[in-house]
């Protein structure tokens, strides 16, 4: 399945077409353009919006996509095609949105950034058939938009490769590592927020889930250090905070013998074993490295917010909400005021009596906070170093291209149009 890096690239490519376009009659390609740009502005309008970074362009993409500056009529081939790709694109966010949250500013200023070069290139190519057209508005606007993105193109692409650009997006139940784990979050996620579905088997075979994941992602993580993908130090510190992190919610999930919640939860059940063996496979440890450990790191990502619906339904739990407790686990009162209960028996667990079942919240908080710590260092690990995680694009024997654009020799770019004062992708 495409990835983010992958449709960027076809957004370049589309745009690099575009402008290479050989027009033998401006007045008659013009009207084709600014019916692209119509879809295109919309596309690209709602896509960088779902990363949160900068609003610079939203003016002039809403002048566009209101159509007032096109005709009625079939639009331009090529910037049709770079509209559906935008909207892949937007797609993709929107359904990762969690995880493009989580990514930081960082990497979400640098996938902006090569969008708006994308940007950059097209409207370039359009500018100059407005210019040879005979300028006027689409000139103007073409100009604007041109100015604004004018530094995004200047940025080589391995400068804007970022931890997004491998998202992708599976439905749940895919064989992937992604897919998986989706599946087992939404699953979770239904029992961990109704309490007639959530069960004892659930909250431990869910805190044993974040277990694995947690230990298997700091082994990746020493494995990625090993062949140079990361910083040796952050590393070490990432896996340790990881297993750390795996064995408090290893903790977690040691329920103690006289407290029970029964209840089914086959759909969790299913879902945690195809999360099981997405993670410990012989087809998941085969998988690419630079794969793998970004993989992981949604799943960490995804298991924090897991982890803290988890804290929050044993918190409740504990606190005398639906647990059963063995009597014998209960101080003698309670069999002298409750005649012909035995020791042996099992009762809901009195409201009086809750000491018994504080570990539970205890262990999950702990276990939380040592997963939201792993978290913070796995990123501080992966994050600096683009080029080992996103891979293919910046490896050896593909050439890196200075994505600039030379303007046109023909006419001066309209007057007034803005200039942006700083620039997405540098703001690191």
């Amino acid at each position: 399945m495409a990835t983010v890096a992958d449709l960027v690239d076809l957004l370049h490519r589309q745009a690099w077409e575009l402008a290479r376009q050989r027009v033998e009659d401006p007045q008659e390609v013009l009207p084709l353009h600014m019916r692209g740009w119509v879809k295109v502005a919309a596309a690209a309008s709602r896509a960088l919006a779902l990363l949160d970074v900068r609003r610079d362009l939203d003016d002039i993409l809403d002048q566009l996509a209101d159509g007032g500056l096109a005709s009625p009529g079939r639009p331009d081939r090529r910037l049709a095609d770079i509209s559906v790709t935008f909207g892949g694109i937007g797609d993709l966010l929107a359904a990762e949105h969690v995880n493009v949250e989580l990514a930081g500013y960082p990497s979400r200023s640098r996938l902006h950034a090569a969008m708006w070069a994308g940007l950059h290139t097209a409207a370039r190519a359009t500018l100059g058939v407005a210019q040879d057209a005979g300028g006027g508005e689409p000139a103007t606007a073409m100009a604007t938009l041109a100015g604004i993105t004018e530094l995004a193109a200047l940025i080589p692409p391995s400068a804007r490769e970022n931890l997004l650009d491998r998202l992708q997006a599976p439905s749940p139940g895919s064989s992937s590592l992604k897919g998986a784990v989706d599946g087992w979050a939404a699953a979770a996620g239904e029992v961990l927020t109704d309490d007639h579905q959530v069960t004892g088997y659930a909250l431990q075979r869910i805190a044993g889930s974040i277990a694995l994941i947690c230990q298997v992602t700091a082994a990746t993580t020493k494995e990625a250090a090993a062949a140079g993908l990361i910083n040796p130090a952050a590393a070490r510190i990432a896996s340790g905070a990881l297993e750390h992190a795996a064995q408090a919610w290893r903790q977690a999930a040691a329920w103690p013998p006289h407290l029970r919640l029964g209840g089914r939860t086959t759909e969790l059940r299913h879902a945690s074993t195809v999360l099981d063996q997405a993670l410990t496979s012989p087809q998941a440890a085969a998988r690419d490295l630079p794969e793998r450990l970004t993989g992981l790191w949604t799943a960490v990502n995804t298991a924090t917010l897991v982890g803290d619906e988890h804290r929050v339904m044993t918190a409740r739990l504990a606190a005398g909400g639906g647990l059963w407790v063995s009597v014998a686990a209960l101080p003698p009162a309670y069999q002298a005021t409750h005649l012909g209960v035995r020791r042996s028996d099992w009762v809901p667990q009195p409201a009086s009596s809750t000491a018994t079942s504080k570990p539970l919240a205890v262990a999950a908080r702990a276990a939380t906070d040592a997963l939201r710590s792993a978290a913070s260092e796995l990123d501080a690990a992966v994050q600096p170093i683009q080029a080992g995680i996103v891979g293919e694009r910046s490896s050896a024997g593909h050439a890196q291209v200075w994505e600039t654009v030379t303007p046109p020799s023909r006419r001066q770019a309209p007057p007034g149009h803005r200039q942006a004062p700083m620039l997405p992708g540098l703001a690191l």
